[in-house]
């Protein structure tokens, strides 16, 4: 699971990063705005619950042996995003990441041989995606 977020400066919680509201802002502690995560508290907690709904939907019946999928979640910020006050990895499938990590972040994450795409054809899809819904600047 992907989410791509448009807040570019620095990424910052006002508490521990998984429980509290995330906020960016940019030059010399300039405050600029709360990270949108729409019904949730932060970007943890939604890409948590996205991850765990997906999760559900992907279980296989108790009688098929193969191997359950693990699912991950990433949440992107822009490519000039500080976001070490947040840190890269939230647990052992949530992580946080800027447009120019993506890539590599996704060839760390992918171990399946059998996955369908690169993970660079992944990425490329989910920048492409990210463009076209990010905010026009002037």
């Amino acid at each position: 699971v992907i989410e791509p977020k448009d807040c570019l400066g620095e990424v910052y919680a006002d508490g521990p990063v998984r429980q509290s509201t995330w906020h960016y802002r940019r030059g010399a502690n300039r405050f600029v705005g709360t990270v949108d995560s729409t019904v949730y508290r932060n970007p943890f907690t939604q890409i948590t619950d996205l991850t765990r709904a997906l999760s559900a939907q992907l279980q296989r019946p108790i009688w098929q042996r193969k191997p359950a999928i693990a699912v991950q979640g990433v949440i992107v910020f822009p490519e000039m995003s500080d976001i070490v006050c947040i840190g890269n990895q939230l647990s052992d499938r949530h992580w946080v990441t800027t447009r120019d990590r993506l890539i590599r972040l996704l060839e760390k994450l992918t171990d399946d041989p059998l996955a369908s795409g690169t993970p660079e054809d992944v990425a490329n899809a989910v920048l492409k995606t990210i463009a076209r819904h990010a905010p026009r600047t002037s």
